[in-house]
């Protein structure tokens, strides 16, 4: 067995971070792997090589450290190929896969593994998995996890004791168990299950085909696909929770389930509180009750889902059942249709409400349902005579009932005193076929339903209004709990009226007024920003709009002044309205701060159009520091606030890199003082931090995780290859390779910086993207690589002087290449000197040509003919950056500031410069420093070629 215990072993830190990293490839690798895990005192990541694994895999530990198992590793855990069908742990029907059992609090993560061919039988729980914790973390993710068995629960995995389980990506098929056939959860705080496939699970005797939640005190469902499982004789065929206080369930496809008693889809035991948002339940089924869902006597709160076409065969509420109890019963802006309450006992083909304190019933369209008994569409019951039940707004048409009731049967008086429970019914609209509806207690319909009025469905599968039909704005706008939204997520009062039905008829306004963006930008010395105000669709008629602001991170009064008004247009007028907002500038350094503009109370017909909010951003520029090594005889020094100059230290280092690497508001200088001395960082301009003895063969810094703290990326040479110090606490290895260069950019913008490595001429070079996979970028060797959003896009684009044979060429949106020219650099560097958001490239094109700037990305401007190093930075917190030029001994280090104008900053040469904010303060004093004339034999007067 191969083991890399990072700090220990492979780089020889003096100071162990208590972490082991193992690489195995064989089973007997993998075995001792968890076994020396469970006992070496640190916390374990177990890196398994791609293969097939046959075996029962053990590790129970009375530690506290934590443990990963993931997968998907190509030889010598060199990089990951994202596919867990490529590493499998079989158990060959021989016992569980896997078993991982802390009997304290350890944190366990699964990842990129198949776990298939499990039997749980001496121990009957998890035939994949069986996961026990005293109340750590567990982390599933992109597992497939199949064909296994357990005696009694969890065929494809058990979870029990976690304080946090989260499932992502797994797809959990072909399990079967006494409970929770794919998975079991047992006293787990909170679980979360997030774009998972459950499908073709099955429970032999007891409850949950696919899922069982036994104690979690928090269930959240999001996005999963839950399909083709089986509850053979009980409960729940997709999904079944026990006891769970809270059930939250959001985006879920929940399809062709079966229980052989109650809830085909899912079933919600006694004391839960659940919530039900955009899901699609459809085509489950109940040999008994809840053919799609079945609440017990907990609350339920349904929003914007669809239930479709589940049936009971001898049972009530095909759709939906809710038992007797106290809490309440809402549903609003559903679509329940189709479904069916077959046998003796079927009532309620779409709904079944049972006893329930407050029923809501709002916006809702429940159509198509059939009834073997009662209540084609809705079958509802009121015990005692402080039960009230709300019914506004619902479309409640073409259902069927054999016996009574077609459209809704209320059975007012359950407690049979003559006194009904209060409800009350409005702005409905009703088939109100001779069969409609039946009361026990009669009472008065109110007038503002509708009665057997066609809705005019789009068709017969498209519960969407057309144009003309009568439930278009019939509704009731005081409506108890009625939603801002339509299920749709478009307005819910699209005029002045609501619709009544889940969906409102968006009509086409006049014109449309939006802002002409959905984000600004303004820097915070900027004084203010012009917002535009856009009409499209038409310049009839005169039409208006109210603007305000809101607070986000930025407060008004003390980092803008709040803004309202109204802009109007006359008839035939579409030109663009603005409005400004007054930005505060402040000494404080608070990073960049966001305030909402919004639009409202449209008149005169207009409609708000899309962005009707936007954001604008107060960009927080702060001053730049410049950080000089002058050499042997002076050391390195620092140019603080553009305004004086402090001793770093007496030492000349090998390389600086500058970079934010503790997450606080100043960047950290990482120098390597060579050999003798190692690797230190000035953290914070304080204090010196060691970070590691060896010495580097280059640095580069980046965000690689993106979470506002940049990394450190150390090439330690052929010997020890490429690491990552990561959140400047662990390390983690990259490449065993030493590369020929490095650059770091975010260019795909999505937040995560990428580094790209140039491996040398046999390898070409590569890009690690979102710090998780490689991709070769060109198999060419560059002379030199440079990183800057040229577009101004978000994106960075990687800029790459190929050599004489080739030139230079742009890697543009990690898309295309575009080559900038045919000639060859000495050397290049970007920055943005016009403060518009495009970086400019600088480049040195050796004599006769000298330094030409690449402006915005379009034309050349000649700059000057010779230097010894540049840099660029903000040296003013301006959002312009400013060029810093060594031109060596016999001139010293000038700074051309704003791109119009030349700063002498020091009469010595420097041997290496960068750019960093060391004190983490903004511009606070004027420049010092006199405006010169740059001499002339500085000055770059060639011509560049085409």
């Amino acid at each position: 067995m191969r083991t890399f215990l990072v700090f220990a072993l492979t780089l020889g830190l003096t100071h162990a971070t208590y972490a082991a990293t193992f690489c195995v490839s064989t089973a007997s690798e993998l075995q001792t792997a968890l076994t020396t895990a469970a006992f070496n005192g640190e916390d374990d990541d177990i890196q398994v090589v791609q293969g097939t694994y046959v075996s029962n895999f053990v590790f129970v530990t009375a530690e506290s450290f934590d443990l990963t198992v993931e997968g998907e590793y190509t030889a010598g855990c060199a990089s990951r190929v994202v596919d867990p069908s490529n590493t499998t742990l079989d158990g060959n029907s021989s016992g569980i896969v896997l078993a991982l059992v802390g009997n304290n609090r350890v944190d366990f993560v699964v990842d990129g593994l198949t776990v298939q061919n499990g039997s749980a039988t001496t121990n009957p729980n998890g035939g994949g998995l069986h996961i026990k914790t005293n109340s750590g973390d567990v982390t599933l993710s992109n597992n497939i996890i199949n064909n296994n068995a357990a005696n009694s629960n969890g065929g494809g995995a058990y979870i029990e004791g976690a304080n946090t389980t989260t499932l992502t990506n797994n797809t959990i098929t072909g399990n079967t168990a006494l409970n929770g056939g794919g998975v079991y959860f047992k006293s787990s705080s909170t679980a979360t299950l997030t774009n998972n496939t459950i499908t073709g699970n099955t429970v032999s005797y007891g409850y949950g085909g696919g899922v069982y939640f036994s104690s979690s005190s928090t269930a959240t469902l999001i996005n999963n696909t839950i399909t083709v499982n089986t509850a053979s004789y009980s409960n729940g065929g997709g999904v079944y929770f026990s006891s769970s206080s809270t059930a939250t369930l959001t985006g879920n496809a929940i399809t062709d389930n079966t229980a052989s008693r109650d809830g085909g889809g899912v079933y919600f035991g006694p004391s839960i509180t659940a919530t039900l948002t955009g899901n699609a339940i459809t085509d489950n089924r109940a040999s008994r009750n809840g053919g799609g869902v079945y609440f017990y006597y907990g609350s339920a709160t349904l929003t914007d889902n669809t239930i479709n076409a589940n049936l009971t065969t001898n049972g009530a509420g095909g759709g939906v059942y809710f038992g007797s109890g106290t809490a309440a019963a809402t549903l609003i802006n559903n679509v329940i249709s189709d479904n069916t309450a077959n046998g003796t006992n079927g009532n309620g083909g779409g709904i079944y409400i049972y006893r329930r304190d407050t029923t809501t019933l709002i916006n809702n369209t429940i159509a198509n349902n059939q009834a073997n008994k009662n209540g084609g569409g809705i079958w509802l019951e009121l015990s005692d005579d402080t039960d009230s039940a709300y019914l506004y707004n619902n479309l409640i048409w073409n259902n069927s009932a054999t016996a009574q009731a077609d459209d809704l049967y209320l059975n007012n008086d359950a407690n049979n005193n003559f006194m009904p429970s209060p409800v009350e019914i409005f702005n409905n609209d009703f088939s109100q076929s001779a069969n409609g509806t039946f009361l026990k207690i009669p009472i008065l319909i109110d007038s503002s339903n509708l009665n057997n009025l066609d809705p005019l469905f789009v068709d017969a599968a498209d519960y969407h209004l057309q144009a003309g039909s009568p439930c278009i704005e019939a509704g009731d706008n005081n409506a108890p709990s009625l939603p801002t939204t339509d299920k749709d997520s478009n307005p819910r009062i699209a005029n002045s009226i609501v619709d009544i039905g889940a969906y409102e008829l968006q009509v086409p306004a006049n014109s449309h007024l939006q802002f002409s963006a959905s984000t600004y930008t303004v820097n915070e010395s900027g004084g203010t920003v012009t917002i535009t105000v856009t009409r499209t669709g038409g310049s009839s008629g005169a039409v208006s709009v109210d603007y305000s602001t809101s607070d986000d991170t930025a407060t008004a009064g003390s980092d803008y002044t709040a803004a309202s008004g109204t802009l109007n247009w006359a008839d035939g007028d579409a030109t663009d309205k603005t409005f400004r907002v007054h930005i505060t500038d402040d000494t404080e350094v608070e990073g960049d701060e966001t305030l909402i503009l919004s639009l409202g109370n449209t008149t005169g017909g207009a409609g708000l159009g899309t962005p009707h909010t936007a954001t604008l951003t107060i960009i927080d520029i702060v001053k730049n520091d410049l950080i000089i090594d002058f050499g042997p005889s002076s050391g390195i020094f620092a140019y603080l606030n553009n305004d004086n100059w402090a001793s770093m230290h007496t030492l000349s280092a090998e390389s600086l890199v500058t970079g934010n690497i503790d997450g606080m508001d100043q960047d950290d200088v990482i120098i390597d003082f060579g050999d003798t001395y190692g690797i230190w960082v000035r953290m914070n301009n304080s204090t010196w931090v060691q970070l590691h003895s060896l010495s580097a063969d280059s640095m580069v810094i980046g965000d690689l995780d993106g979470n506002g703290q940049d990394d450190v990326i150390i090439d330690f040479g052929a010997s020890y290859g490429i690491w990552q110090r990561m959140n400047n606490s662990t390390w983690v290895q990259l490449h065993t390779l030493s590369p020929e260069s490095i650059v770091t950019g975010d260019i795909d913008g999505n937040g995560l910086d990428d580094v790209i490595i140039y491996f040398g001429a046999s390898d070409g070079i590569w890009v690690r993207m979102n710090n998780s996979t490689w991709v070769q970028l060109h198999s060419l060797s560059p002379d030199s690589m440079v990183i800057g959003d040229l577009d101004g896009n978000g994106q960075d684009e990687v800029v790459i002087d190929f050599g004489a044979n080739d030139g230079i060429w742009v890697r543009m949106n990690n898309s295309t290449w575009v080559q900038l020219h045919s000639l060859s650099a000495d050397s290049m560097v970007t920055g943005d000197l016009d403060g518009n958001g495009q970086d400019e490239v600088l480049i040195d094109f050796g004599a006769p040509y000298g330094f030409w700037i690449r402006m915005n990305n379009s034309n050349w401007a000649a700059f000057i003919n010779s230097a010894n190093l540049m840099v660029t930075g903000s040296l003013d917190s301006n959002a312009q950056d400013d060029v810093i030029v060594s031109f060596g001994a016999q001139f010293g280090i000038w700074a051309f500031m704003n791109n119009n104008s030349w700063i002498k900053l020091h009469n010595q040469s420097a041997q290496r410069m960068v750019i960093g904010n060391l004190d983490g303060l903004p511009s606070v004093t004027a420049l010092t420093n006199s405006v010169m004339k740059l001499p002339a034999a500085l000055e770059n007067t060639a011509f560049l070629p085409k």
